[in-house]
């Protein structure tokens, strides 16, 4: 595996450089890059996607961005508190809950952890014979009930991705 830019996650705020509340273009400025679109319609009511180099994916509500996912395998790396948070074993991020935010970690219908608090869904995805962790940051707009799969505001799309 090639070596991963690092991000820091501030809750609620920002992902790396990407800052909740940002357009899609501010998003694609940041990463400097030409994003591939897919579904994204400017000034939407509805949460559209964009997808950065199957890296990154950036979802949007009313044009601006609310939730951002790291893929498993070619994302960059996400640090919180110290902790890497993407292409994990996840017993070893478990670990870190259960030892720093045990009173926050709600568990969804699916047995995936997610912190409301924080704006923090520990999904999974597999990579090859692994299953490593995929997390996904919310703004607080979404924060409530994000890791719940019927009333969260993420799209249907990101939790099929296995």
């Amino acid at each position: 595996m090639s070596e991963r830019e690092t991000w820091e996650f501030i809750p609620l705020t920002t992902v790396g450089p990407l800052a909740f509340g940002a357009t899609h273009a501010e998003v694609e400025q940041a990463l400097r890059t030409e994003a591939g679109s897919l579904g994204y319609a400017p000034g939407s009511d509805v949460v559209s996607s964009a997808r950065f180099s199957k890296a990154v994916t950036t979802y949007y509500a009313d044009g601006l961005l609310r939730a951002v996912a790291i893929d498993a395998d070619r994302g960059p790396q996400v640090q919180f508190e110290g902790v890497d948070l993407v292409g994990q074993r996840p017993s070893l991020v478990d670990d870190w809950l259960a030892a720093n935010h045990v009173d926050d970690v709600r568990t969804n219908q699916e047995g995936v952890p997610c912190l409301e608090g924080l704006g923090l869904v520990l999904r999974v995805q597999r990579s090859g014979d692994f299953v490593l962790t995929r997390p996904v940051f919310v703004a607080k707009e979404w924060a409530q009930s994000c890791g719940d799969v019927q009333e969260s505001l993420l799209p249907d799309d990101e939790w099929r991705i296995r």
